[in-house]
């Protein structure tokens, strides 16, 4: 799905009160939707893990802001794919 890369957060590593860690990038993201007037704006987190599967260096994404990206999203609407 073509979306518009609207902003790129990087979180690093912290541990939540019931002792799980958070690490990974949390991406701003404007998509059209033929149910909603203008763009639909959302973020969505991707675990470091995951990230770092697609072999695009944070800096090389933060580069891309403002342009359209390419995102694979699974059923649960979890991003498993970034092209550029």
């Amino acid at each position: 799905m073509k979306v518009t890369l609207v902003g790129v957060k990087n979180i690093e590593a912290f541990e939540t009160n019931d002792g799980k860690t958070v690490d990974g990038v949390k991406l701003f993201i404007a998509y059209s939707d033929e149910n909603t007037y203008g763009n639909v704006a959302e973020s969505k987190y991707i675990d470091r893990k995951v990230f770092n599967d697609f072999g695009i260096a944070l800096d090389v994404l933060v580069d891309h802001i403002g342009e359209f990206i390419d995102c694979e999203f699974n059923p649960k609407q979890k991003i498993v794919g970034i092209t550029l």
